[in-house]
């Protein structure tokens, strides 16, 4: 029997770093190709992720590499402007595909993935149209945006996404969502919880060590960006070393905001208790997971949040703000704190750190949530039986 045939675009990729919707759709691949003719249609950028996370699929490439890939307004329009072009040579080239394949998968909802995913169904109107819609951008005069200083910025973003969210509704066949809360956008539309999943294998095979004998008190994992609260978490590590000076952070991950985290390390004189890695992928990012007791979540504003559970697959309680997505999303093994209140998030922190009762009630939640709800095999499989079957 002749498989059913799938394009995943994935054509908006800025930068090496690795999105939480770019590990979706990698484990898509990675789960459903025994089931599913699959091909990857992208930029250099998904080439070299396939290649990083030593996945196979059949690719066409639509642009090459972007090397200006500073989050600056001027640099994200003119790259919006370059992937729409080369998209549009690309999709002519690759009309036949675009024509014939069964389902289409949209990477994100922005324009250079959603465009193409639009188009595929205007040509293909028999086909399905996958729609990944991972995040819907506040009003940045809402009082709890992470883009209050960004005003532009959100504008542009908010204003185009008001137009896609009209568009989906009408042409898409599904609405793939990471959290309960986005379904409202979407009304009488399929809409697909994805979340996101864990790889259990990574942490079965890096070696264990002894809670107390680890090097850091806590572990981020995130893009460096306003929205994962990453410089209101330098503010509360200060606190943290207020009452435990020898308390050491481990960060990894990269983004726009570097820069600014890195001088403001530095301005607070926090080099001893702060360690920053840069983007980390395998071996090197589960070591340092081994190799810390808590994992901080203190994003301000998300629809979900994948990167804590890889973190948790290795028995590590968290501290997240108490946002609506993560009330699904981490029903337990985290420890929720009140939106913005740092002293609050830091006392959680110390309190993880100083009680080994509470450390260990949290330490097996967290563990135990990984492996009943976020297996990456399992939830795949899930997932394939709700659009395919």
């Amino acid at each position: 029997m002749k498989k059913k045939s799938l394009v995943i675009i994935s054509n908006n990729n800025l930068g090496p770093v690795q999105s939480g919707g770019d590990t979706i759709y990698l484990n898509f691949i990675k789960y459903w190709s025994t089931r599913l003719d699959i091909t990857l249609w992208g930029s250099a950028e998904a080439r070299h992720l396939l290649k990083l996370n030593q996945i196979k699929t059949k690719f066409l490439q639509t642009d090459t590499f972007n090397p200006h890939y500073q989050a600056t307004v001027i640099n994200l329009l003119w790259h919006q402007l370059r992937r729409l072009t080369m998209g549009l040579i690309a999709f002519i080239r690759d009309l036949k595909i675009f024509k014939t394949s069964d389902y289409c998968y949209t990477a994100s909802d922005f324009w250079p993935d959603f465009l193409f995913g639009l188009l595929y169904k205007l040509v293909n109107p028999q086909g399905r149209w996958l729609c990944g819609y991972y995040l819907i951008v506040p009003k940045a005069s809402s009082p709890d945006s992470p883009y209050q200083d960004q005003l532009l910025k959100n504008y542009l973003y908010y204003f185009s996404q008001k137009l896609s969210l009209k568009l989906a509704n009408k042409y898409a066949d599904f609405i793939l969502i990471t959290s309960q809360p986005d379904q409202k956008y979407f009304p009488g539309k399929k809409t697909i919880i994805v979340r996101g999943g864990v790889d259990l294998s990574h942490s079965q095979k890096i070696k264990k060590i002894p809670v107390n004998r680890r090097q850091f008190a806590a572990v981020f994992q995130g893009r460096l960006h306003p929205q994962k609260g990453v410089l209101g978490m330098i503010d509360i590590w200060q606190l943290v070393i207020s009452k435990i000076p020898s308390a050491k952070l481990a960060i990894i991950g990269d983004g726009q905001l570097k820069e600014q985290m890195l001088n403001k390390i530095k301005k607070l004189k926090l080099q001893k208790n702060i360690s920053y890695f840069g983007f980390q992928h395998a071996t090197k990012k589960y070591q340092i997971f081994a190799n810390s007791k808590i994992v901080l979540h203190p994003a301000i504003f998300d629809s979900g949040g994948m990167s804590a559970a890889e973190a948790m697959a290795f028995a590590l309680p968290g501290v997240s703000y108490d946002l609506p997505a993560l009330k699904t999303y981490y029903s337990q093994g985290m420890i929720k704190t009140p939106l913005h209140n740092q002293k609050q998030f830091a006392k959680n922190i110390i309190r993880l750190l100083e009680d080994p009762i509470l450390y260990q009630k949290y330490s097996r939640q967290a563990l135990a949530l990984i492996k009943n709800e976020w297996d990456w095999r399992k939830h795949a499989t899930f997932l394939y039986q709700q659009i395919f079957l």
